[in-house]
């Protein structure tokens, strides 16, 4: 016979940003600056519309006012 661990009981969850909020404009350049492992992938993923499935978000992203489409977050990217 063999032995299996039991499955997980629990699962982790980590909150990486708190009350993030700002605005991109048109033509200007945007720079996110932080030390390692602030959240500076994880909000612009977010922004892009390219978070993880297990990511769990709560608010909105939106582009002129409006919620973001498709079309919109295939326009989006970062480096």
């Amino acid at each position: 016979s063999s032995l299996t661990p039991p499955p997980p009981t629990h699962t982790h969850t980590q909150q990486i940003l708190h009350e993030v909020c700002g605005e991109m404009v048109p033509g200007e350049l945007l720079a996110l600056m932080g030390p390692s492992g602030s959240g500076k992938t994880s909000l612009l993923s977010i922004i892009a519309g390219r978070a993880a499935k297990a990511v769990e978000t709560k608010g909105r992203v939106t582009s002129g006012g409006a919620r973001l489409t498709k079309a919109a977050k295939r326009r989006i990217g970062f480096v």
